[in-house]
């Protein structure tokens, strides 16, 4: 298993990547997942150079279109797409290039549980799943069900913790999310990682944590630290 840690801590533009990989390589993470829509990070070249340099893994992109994923991958080399809106057509164009595409269930997204994940995978079974603590936790899904049924699928594991100051609603939800081991999902945190280390999961771990109460990179240090209590 494999740790990765989320950009979009950062925001959703920010201008010296420099910042996020040298933190990431401090802090003794192994890949990045780019949250931010494609025309917002760098060339793909030149982000890739500067992942060579600090020993950095791509490990995804979560931000954007599926369509506009694909385009930017061309020039950088990465473990994983992710999409939360079905489209048939740039699957397909990704599958035949020879990228991963992971269906990632998202809060008020057409794709929000496991479930809806579902109608897909059985259609693609070249397709994976990327799960997120956070998100099934907020849809009431059950996370390490969907770990035991679908562990063959998975490429990535995003790691969120959460607290309900902020509720439930579209417009505020995302303001709980806090650095691992300072929310409400302790239990679930701690048993999501149980079962993967206990289930030998080959696919990637992601420190994933929206819009930080603080500054980001305190908040990734919080969360290393809190990966490292429970053994990884």
């Amino acid at each position: 298993m494999k740790i990765g840690l989320q950009t979009i801590s950062w925001g959703t533009t920010f201008q010296d990547m420099n910042i996020i990989t040298a933190t990431a390589q401090e802090l003794g993470y192994e890949g990045l997942v780019f949250g931010q829509v494609p025309d917002l990070l760098w060339p793909g070249a030149r982000l890739q150079s500067l992942l060579d340099d600090y020993g950095l893994c791509g490990v995804g992109l979560t931000g954007g279109s599926l369509r506009r994923q694909i385009e930017y991958a061309s020039e950088l080399r990465l473990f994983y797409l992710c999409t939360d809106e079905w489209d048939a057509d740039s699957v397909t164009v990704a599958l035949d290039k020879g990228l991963r595409v992971g269906i990632h269930p998202h809060l008020y997204k057409t794709i929000e549980s496991v479930g809806d994940a579902e109608r897909y995978l059985g259609k693609s079974p070249s397709v994976g799943l990327v799960l997120d603590t956070g998100h099934l936790y907020l849809a009431d899904d059950d996370i390490l069900k969907a770990i035991e049924n679908h562990h063959d699928r998975i490429l990535a594991v995003h790691l969120k913790d959460w607290n309900s100051r902020y509720g439930r609603s579209p417009f505020r939800f995302a303001r709980g999310f806090c650095a691992l081991g300072t929310g409400e999902l302790q239990d679930l945190l701690e048993s999501t990682v149980k079962l993967l280390v206990s289930s030998n999961f080959g696919g990637w771990l992601i420190v994933d944590q929206d819009s930080p109460s603080g500054d980001a990179n305190n908040c990734a240090t919080i969360s290393r630290q809190w990966l490292r209590s429970q053994g990884i």
